[in-house]
């Protein structure tokens, strides 16, 4: 459970969407729904894989 709180934690970061919004040119709505979709996505795969 650790390591799925990390993983989410380091995809939804600040960095994360400073990124988004300053080297991928994302809008800030964009940038928002691609970090939930990120942390969806690991919780989704973490919890279909069992841990």
């Amino acid at each position: 459970m650790h390591a799925l709180a990390v993983a989410i934690r380091s995809a939804t970061r600040i960095e994360s969407l400073i990124w988004l919004l300053d080297i991928a040119g994302q809008s800030r709505r964009e940038a928002a729904k691609t970090v939930r979709r990120t942390a969806q996505a690991l919780l989704t795969a973490a919890l279909s894989s069992g841990v």
